[in-house]
């Protein structure tokens, strides 16, 4: 990431059929910590998927 991104203030855009859905994430302990098999199984990590939008503002 870039140095001066805010990973505390990451939106997500998503469209689902015709809706769409605004996910705000705060990824910034993990790109300081890691993640382990606990976390992704767990569904603690939202995956991006096909067609979503990610603004780091």
């Amino acid at each position: 990431p870039a140095e001066f991104a805010n990973l505390d203030n990451v939106l997500i855009i998503r469209k689902s059929d015709t809706q769409l859905s605004a996910l705000n994430v705060r990824l910034a302990s993990l790109f300081k910590t890691g993640s382990n098999a606990k976390d992704v199984a767990g569904g603690n990590i939202l995956q991006i998927e096909t067609g979503d939008t990610v603004i780091v503002r």
